[in-house]
């Protein structure tokens, strides 16, 4: 689906063609905030290198960091991990860089996402799957802007009665994935 086009078409608003990036910003921000939290969550597996691991942008958490042996990293303050000589690995979050009290291994970071931004020709997993979320989230942008509350309001419905169905159905998809992969189903 390429959004812009779709945006044009069911608005019937072409003029307003310039706005679409900032009407598809806001919209990812609104649908981020009500999607189930586990369907942002991802695992980043790197290298540590010269002590350090830089998270990518658009990670807004770390959930847990682990060494390769699979042993979990604690998380304390920068001034200890820089001194730390000795012992287990520790490390240190400061904006988008992770330090470790170890020079170079593998970790694998379980983190929270935002979803990964369209801007105004890409795709996504959300995009791709359940187009209606974008659309709908786009026009409640767009229609708030026009200050027609009438529409907004019907495209907000719209638009939680998608995202209710994208949570319950992704949330579903993961639970049984990981009950097959358990080996219970």
């Amino acid at each position: 689906m390429n959004l812009t086009t779709a945006l044009n078409d069911w608005s019937n608003r072409p003029e307003l063609a310039s706005q679409h990036a900032t009407f598809i910003e806001l919209a990812e921000a609104a649908i981020s905030v009500r999607l189930h939290e586990r369907l942002l969550e991802g695992i980043m597996a790197t290298a540590i290198v010269g002590g350090q691991v830089t998270l990518l942008t658009n990670v807004t958490e770390v959930i847990g960091v682990r060494l390769q042996d699979n042993t979990e990293v604690e998380i304390r303050p920068l001034e200890e991990v820089l001194t730390r000589k000795k012992g287990a690995t520790i490390a240190a979050i400061v904006g988008r860089q992770i330090f470790f009290s170890q020079s170079s291994g593998q970790v694998t970071i379980r983190v929270k996402n935002t979803i990964p931004t369209v801007s105004t020709g890409g795709t996504n997993w959300l995009l791709t799957n359940f187009p209606n979320v974008y659309l709908s989230a786009c026009l409640v942008e767009l229609y708030a802007h026009l200050r027609n509350h009438e529409e907004r309001q019907a495209w907000q419905a719209r638009m939680d009665e998608a995202i209710a169905l994208v949570n319950s159905t992704m949330l579903y998809r993961g639970t049984a994935a990981r009950a097959r992969f358990a080996g219970s189903v």
